[in-house]
């Protein structure tokens, strides 16, 4: 985004009382393009630290079943949301 309109932008939205700090810095990743949510799928190791697990663990985990991959340009991704059985 160009320096005057974020400029601009971001004096608007300091004007305006009922924005709060957090939406405001969402607003201004959105426009920066920086992702507002977290991805729904995460590599391996993401997924076992998310779990609070060793990388090893997460692959015995996919070895035995309890989590599926889902391919994404022939790379493995994991559902963040999904915890093994």
């Amino acid at each position: 985004m160009k320096p005057p309109i974020r400029k601009a932008l971001v004096s608007t939205m300091d004007a305006d009382p009922s924005i709060d700090p957090e939406r405001k810095q969402a607003a201004l990743d959105i426009l920066d393009g920086k992702p507002s949510v977290p991805p729904p799928l995460v590599s391996i190791s993401e997924y076992a630290r998310l779990r609070s697990v060793s990388r090893m663990t997460a692959w015995r985990w996919r070895k035995a079943g309890r989590i599926k991959p889902v391919m994404v340009a022939g790379l493995p991704r994991y559902k963040r949301e999904v915890n093994p059985k």
